[in-house]
């Protein structure tokens, strides 16, 4: 047993480990000596073992802030502006100054529960939604497991700390009229075609006006949908990779939706020719006036609008996305297929944004059942 000096402060005992490896010794407080010194012949054998650095100046902040820059690159501009706005809004005022080596678990859980309750950052009273703190969990979480990783610390502490349970959000698709009143009521609009691509496919806007004509396959009747349009700071409109590797996929195209591109291909063939040299030939399925990639929002506006004038209620256009999966899983499309068609990055998301859907079509099912035995 390490040698050992202790001494009463208030209502904890401070123990003092000493390292002869080290020659030097290590303290750490508890509220009873049999708990200091535990903590402290832990932390010895942690600096022995070369585990974590010896210095305890490294802060949360200044870990933190070069694990931002160290991801740089790596990871999307817009994941990681969120990334930094998560660390700078949430993390770093209550744990900043806390040297990294003595974050323990309750730190991490005390940090989620003052943002429950006083974690509003826009001047305005209370906390912050669970589906925030959870994103700031995971982000901790993924920044605590890199740590580990490159041996700052010996453990992921956000591992051991329980976040706010996060309701399940009950996603209410539009229904099959409403989706064939939109349609309708796009028609002949400069949205009508985007419209119908993405109630047919369930792409996501900002894929949806990245698609080229190379991406486009009319024989086989398929897509690839492998990049995005997204709107940065200071650089306007740019062209980036899926969301998650399971977002780069391969979707099959309905007959109507391929009779339909045909056609689309020809006017857009005329239409090049009409603008002539103004024309930017970028291969876009769904270009601009002028053959430059629209702006999503764009195209969210002529959609507003087309609502508006048929006097349909607004809908957001990812609801587009949800109906083209209600649907599909409402006719018995296995679970699994419809998130590879929708690129979800795993079947959990799936599975908690639509299993209402899911154990409606079990209970038809049983129904069912019930309907062929009982004749």
């Amino acid at each position: 047993m390490p040698m050992a000096s202790y001494t009463k402060r208030g209502q904890r005992w401070l123990c003092r480990v000493y390292s002869p490896i080290l020659r030097k010794s290590i303290g750490r407080t508890g509220r009873t000596k049999r708990l200091a010194f535990a903590a402290a012949d832990a932390r010895r054998r942690e600096l022995e073992g070369g585990l974590v650095p010896e210095s305890d100046t490294l802060t949360v902040a200044d870990y933190l802030r070069r694990w931002l820059d160290q991801h740089a690159g790596h990871v999307a501009e817009r994941t990681l502006r969120r990334y930094r706005s998560l660390i700078e809004l949430h993390v770093l005022p209550t744990l900043g100054s806390r040297p990294i080596g003595r974050l323990h678990p309750m730190n991490v859980e005390g940090l989620y529960q003052r943002l429950a309750t006083d974690g509003r950052r826009d001047g305005k009273p209370g906390g912050l939604h669970p589906r925030t703190i959870g994103h700031v969990h995971r982000v901790l979480h993924k920044a605590l497991a890199d740590a580990v990783r490159l041996q700052v610390v010996s453990r992921n502490v956000a591992a051991a700390a329980r976040p706010p349970t996060i309701p399940r959000r009950r996603i209410d698709a539009p229904s099959v009229d409403t989706v064939q009143q939109v349609l309708t009521a796009v028609a002949g609009t400069l949205v009508e075609r985007e419209t119908w691509f993405t109630a047919y496919t369930g792409v996501r806007v900002g894929e949806l006006v990245a698609l080229r004509w190379a991406d486009v396959d009319l024989d086989a009747r398929t897509v690839r949908v492998a990049r995005a349009m997204t709107r940065e700071p200071h650089r306007g409109i740019v062209v980036t990779p899926t969301k998650t590797e399971a977002s780069d996929r391969l979707v099959p195209l309905a007959e109507p939706i391929v009779i339909a591109l045909r056609a689309h291909r020809a006017v857009q063939a005329q239409h090049r020719l009409n603008v002539g040299p103004a024309w930017q030939d970028l291969d876009l399925l769904f270009p601009s006036a002028v053959g430059t990639p629209q702006d999503p929002r764009n195209v969210l506006r002529r959609f507003q609008a087309a609502l508006d004038r048929a006097g349909i209620p607004r809908m957001r256009w990812h609801d587009l996305r949800h109906c083209c999966a209600s649907l599909m899983l409402s006719a018995g499309i296995p679970l699994a297929v419809v998130s590879e068609l929708l690129g979800h990055s795993s079947i959990q998301i799936t599975k908690d944004t639509y299993g209402h859907i899911t154990a409606d079509a079990k209970h038809q099912a049983v129904q069912r059942l019930h309907e062929v035995l009982a004749r």
